[in-house]
């Protein structure tokens, strides 16, 4: 009797973990505008050309009312310049190109490559007559950095059609 109720019980937790493991596939459609935000802040002169950058997603995504890409997920991104401030009024650039998301399940999800570019404000125009003509330390005035703010948020889109394995569907 013990062996049949043990058996009995193994067959129901069995059915009720399939059902719970059910999934269903759904397109995210190229396109898809999709909200990020950078956790931290970065300088040019920090970094160099080809460094990942991470930014996370600030808002979820839902396909038919269904959490395709989850709040905080993982976005990554690259470093194409990062060009340091210097003297002269000479200013700093920073430009990041924003490339995928990775989900929890560790699907990547490619984005329409994205360039985000912050440069810094040149002092050169006023520096360089200034420090020629009255005071020559002027010139080692440098320019203003190559810089994104922590916080930073922006729009990117989803490069294709992407489909996502999306588990705990019921129907």
């Amino acid at each position: 009797m013990k062996k049949g109720l043990v058996l009995l019980l193994s067959v129901v937790m069995s059915v009720i973990t399939l059902h719970s493991q059910e999934s269903k596939t759904l397109t995210l459609r190229a396109g898809t505008p999709v909200q990020i935000m950078s956790e931290n802040g970065l300088r040019a002169s920090k970094v160099l050309a080809g460094d990942e950058v991470e930014f996370r997603v600030a808002t979820a995504v839902n396909v038919n009312d269904v959490t395709v890409i989850p709040y905080n997920s993982l976005v990554k991104g690259t470093v194409t310049e990062a060009k340091k401030n210097a003297i002269f009024g000479i200013k700093g650039k920073l430009s990041i190109q924003i490339n995928s998301i990775v989900l929890p399940s560790g699907e990547i999800i490619p984005l329409s490559n994205k360039i985000l570019n912050f440069d810094g404000n040149s002092n050169t125009a006023w520096v360089l007559p200034v420090g020629l003509l009255l005071v020559w330390p002027i010139l080692l005035v440098p320019g203003q950095r190559g810089e994104m703010k922590p916080g930073y948020s922006t729009m990117v889109t989803v490069a294709v059609d992407t489909n996502i394995k999306v588990n705990n569907i019921s129907e």
